[in-house]
C-alpha cells in the first residue's frame, strides 16, 4: 500500500530547463577578433513510469544475458568431457584392433603367446581403469556444471528480488530523487555528445 501512496505522491511528467553559457572569440570581416555569449537553452520532459520500466528492462535483460551465457560455459564444458571421453574410447578401439592384429602374428610361438597375453591383459585393466577415471571426471565436470547454474539461478533470483525491494524503498524516500535521477542522466547524455 506504501508502494501505491508513493506511486501517487510520485510525478507523472517533469520538465528540466537546461542553460549552457559559454563565450566564442570570432574574427569580423576586418580581422579584429570580437567576443560573442552564446546561451543555449534546452528543455526535456521526463516520464518516471518510462524511465523505471526502461531500466528495470535493462537490468532484466542483463540478467537474462548473464544467466545464457552461464548455461552455454556449462554446455560447453560437458561438451568437451563427452568429446574426451569419445577420443579415449576410440583410441581404446584402436589399440584392442592392433593387439587383435599382433596375436594374430604370435599365434606360431606359444611362449612368446603366453607372455604376450599377461602382458595384454595387464594394459587392458590399466586402460579399463584409466577410461573409468575419465568416465567419472567428465561426470563430475558434468554435476559441477549443472550445480552451478542451479546456484546461480537461485543468486539471479535473490539478487533480483533485493533489487527490486531497493527500487521500492528508493521510491518511496522522496519523490526530489526523480529530479536528481532525471538531472543525472541528461547531464550524462550532455557530456557524451560534447565528446
Amino acid at each position: 500500500m506504501t508502494d501505491q501512496n508513493n506511486q501517487g505522491n510520485a510525478p507523472q511528467r517533469m520538465t528540466l530547463k537546461l542553460k549552457r553559457r559559454t563565450t566564442i572569440n570570432v574574427q569580423d570581416a576586418s580581422g579584429k577578433n570580437k567576443v560573442v555569449k552564446v546561451e543555449v537553452r534546452k528543455s526535456k520532459v521526463i516520464d518516471p513510469a518510462q524511465e523505471e520500466a526502461r531500466r528495470q528492462a535493462a537490468e532484466q535483460a542483463r540478467l537474462q544475458e548473464e544467466q545464457r551465457r552461464e548455461q552455454e560455459a556449462a554446455e560447453r564444458r560437458e561438451q568437451e568431457a563427452r568429446r574426451q571421453a569419445e577420443q579415449e574410447r576410440r583410441r581404446a578401439q584402436e589399440e584392442a584392433r592392433r593387439k587383435a592384429a599382433q596375436q594374430e602374428s604370435m599365434k606360431k610361438d606359444p611362449q612368446k603367446e603366453e607372455a604376450r597375453s599377461k602382458d595384454e591383459e595387464l594394459r587392458r585393466q590399466q586402460e579399463e581403469l584409466r577410461l573409468r577415471a575419465l568416465e567419472e571426471q567428465a561426470q563430475r565436470q558434468a554435476e559441477e556444471a549443472r550445480r552451478l547454474a542451479e546456484e546461480n539461478s537461485d543468486r539471479w533470483a535473490r539478487e533480483e528480488a533485493e533489487r527490486q525491494k531497493s527500487e521500492a524503498e528508493e521510491v518511496s524516500t522522496s519523490s526530489s530523487l526523480y529530479v536528481r535521477e532525471a538531472e543525472a542522466r541528461v547531464e550524462r547524455e550532455a557530456e557524451n555528445r560534447g565528446r
